[in-house]
């Protein structure tokens, strides 16, 4: 019946194929296949649960119908050098001026590098959408 009103694609440009998207998904959207990510089953995805795209490190899931823009709708709003510079910075203050011996504090803390409250707003996503689909 033609395309889902709702529905996630793969920027493979930024996509390392990292899989947490499908280890995240409840609903059987993504598949790993031959080593990449792929969005096998776009009819399982629930409408208005971008949670999956926050949870991207790499920023590479869009959902074309997301209404609030940014990189989740797609848009490319981010100045790339700017953002580049941001994340220089930010790398430079939070390593300090020894970066192996704060790759390997960080390697042992196997610490997430998601942001709480974007790890917060996906999981409350993703329960919503589970709740809505049960009530079908």
């Amino acid at each position: 019946s033609g395309w889902p009103s709702w529905y996630p694609l793969i920027d493979y440009s930024r996509c390392t194929s990292c899989g947490q998207c499908a280890d995240f998904c409840l609903f059987g959207v993504y598949k790993k296949e031959d080593g990449r990510v792929i969005v096998s089953n776009p009819e399982g995805c629930k409408n208005n649960c971008p949670a999956c795209a926050r949870i991207c490190p790499a920023t590479a899931i869009i959902f074309p119908k997301y209404r609030h823009g940014g990189a989740i709708g797609g848009s490319d709003e981010i100045d790339e050098q700017s953002e580049q510079q941001r994340q220089a910075h930010d790398i430079e203050e939070f390593l300090g001026n020894d970066i192996y011996q704060a790759l390997q504090g960080r390697k042992l803390k196997r610490q997430s590098i998601i942001r709480k409250e974007a790890m917060k707003k996906a999981l409350s996503e993703r329960d919503r959408a589970r709740d809505e689909s049960s009530l079908i």
